[in-house]
């Protein structure tokens, strides 16, 4: 009989990011009354202790207002709230990021708009994000409806000077690449050029294997035309 054993912690799921900002308990603020009272051995009347209560209580209610008195201290309560979501690669909330864009307060000062602009449209965390920003806005009180849309920041390029000829009226290059022969670069190559093209793209495909090229092998061009090109 074999002994199952439990698998390394290195194994294991890791868990899923916290995205919002978790403040730690507050530490316990001793009653200066108490700490009065202890100290000079007598304690406060039960009519002084109520009328205390009752001050304390209308001065906290009356801070939890609904209502905000402009558009700008309206968009400060906004990234207040918006500032509790932490990106996980960055570290930091999504405020300080940069990613809030296009913040918006109706006039009555009700509904709330935003663009949430992320670094890459590929992040595996977008749809969490846009439900935590759905999540603190809507929950502040005085906001009834919240429209957040989900953006991307465009892709810089990565050429800094001036690009080659050849290239310039390129919009987007995508390489495939190995360090091993014989793994299915032409084939990954190919079906993602046939891809792209059957969606409507102008798609070109350059083969820079200088050995043994194999597009030739793999499509049928309409023209056939072998171009040398000597670079010096």
């Amino acid at each position: 009989m074999q002994t199952l054993r439990p698998a390394p912690a290195s194994f294991l799921v890791p868990p899923a990011p916290q995205l919002l900002r978790t403040a730690p308990p507050p530490a316990p603020r001793a009653n200066a009354a108490a700490l009065a009272a202890a100290s000079h051995g007598w304690f406060p009347s039960p009519h002084r202790a109520c009328r205390r209560r009752r001050r304390v209580t209308r001065s906290a209610s009356s801070g939890a207002s609904a209502t905000v008195a402009s558009v700008d201290d309206a968009k400060k309560d906004v990234l207040i709230a918006l500032s509790q979501i932490i990106d996980p690669d960055f570290g930091t909330d999504i405020v300080s990021c940069g990613f809030i864009k296009d913040l918006e307060v109706s006039e009555a000062l009700e509904e709330v708009s935003f663009r949430l602009e992320l670094t890459t449209p590929a992040c595996p965390i977008k749809d969490e994000f846009e439900q935590k920003a759905n999540e603190v806005v809507a929950a502040l009180p005085w906001v009834k409806k919240v429209d957040v849309t989900m953006s991307a920041q465009p892709a810089q390029p990565v050429y800094g000077g001036e690009l080659p000829e050849g290239l310039q009226k390129i919009s987007n290059i995508i390489a495939v690449s190995s360090c091993k022969g014989g793994v299915g670069k032409s084939t990954v190559a190919v079906n993602l050029a046939y891809t792209l093209a059957g969606m409507g793209a102008r798609v070109g495909i350059f083969d820079a294997d200088v050995f043994g090229p194999s597009l030739p092998t793999m499509v049928s061009p309409e023209n056939r035309l072998l171009v040398m090109v000597h670079l010096l």
